[in-house]
């Protein structure tokens, strides 16, 4: 096909789905704020726990202004099969006669009821992105850390956390976005890890008076263990009714 440009004035992309960039759009910006609290205890074993927030604000949401309305739609919290029947009935296409529809899926003699009864029906899909979303953190952080002494350290952490989100539309009408636990969210996690110098080789316990190859090939030895676990993510069922 040869590019029209602006030629077609508003019949431009008619049969098929226009987005579009909302020049008014914003910067999305995240908050976090946090308060610990840190003591050392005997050993030289430092504990600490924390609060750990954020905010996200005005992040970006598609939106679909093309959408069947809301009065054809069912309520019923079961299988409505009435209404798939009726907005799937296939009608006579109005368009089919334009040869401005002419190679796009609104060009066949007859269409779905549920696209002649949206807002724009000579348009499959309206759609830009809005700054509507926000999300929104909590965590309770526990940390436990022995530092280095007598050839052994170690460190352990611990988040408790949820993050939630509405970054998306439950429906294509509704108001607002649909406030949900985010796919991201990984209620808890466990770090480990820890060091252990063998008391074997010169200056140490064993073969302090090793020199040299011998010192070289069996002293300085170290053992050292991480361990990492997490819960798994949510799982997200979208608009499924069984």
């Amino acid at each position: 096909q040869v590019p029209t440009g602006a030629a077609g004035g508003l019949r431009t992309f008619v049969g098929r789905g226009v987005s579009y960039f909302d020049e008014t759009s914003v910067n999305p910006y995240m908050q976090r704020w946090t308060l610990s609290v840190q003591r050392e205890l005997p050993g030289r074993i430092l504990v600490q726990t924390a609060y750990v927030g954020n905010r996200g604000t005005k992040m970006s949401v598609s939106r679909e202004w093309n959408a069947v309305p809301r009065q054809y739609l069912s309520t019923s919290p079961v299988r409505d099969q009435a209404t798939i029947d009726y907005l799937g009935a296939q009608v006579t296409n109005p368009f089919t006669t334009i040869p401005d529809f002419a190679g796009t899926g609104l060009s066949g003699v007859r269409t779905g009821r549920s696209q002649q009864l949206r807002p724009y029906p000579h348009f499959t899909s309206v759609a830009t992105g809005i700054a509507t979303g926000y999300s929104w953190y909590h965590s309770l952080q526990l940390h436990v850390e022995r530092r280095f002494a007598n050839g052994f350290t170690f460190q352990t952490s611990w988040t408790w956390s949820k993050l939630m989100e509405a970054i998306s539309y439950l429906n294509d009408t509704d108001p607002v976005p649909e406030r949900c636990i985010s796919d991201q969210d990984f209620p808890h996690r466990l770090s480990a890890s820890g060091i252990y110098e063998l008391p074997v080789g010169r200056g140490k316990r064993f073969g302090g008076g090793w020199k040299g190859l011998l010192d070289g090939a069996l002293g300085g030895w170290q053992l050292q263990g991480t361990y990492e676990g997490q819960s798994g993510r949510a799982l997200g069922f979208g608009n499924s009714i069984f």
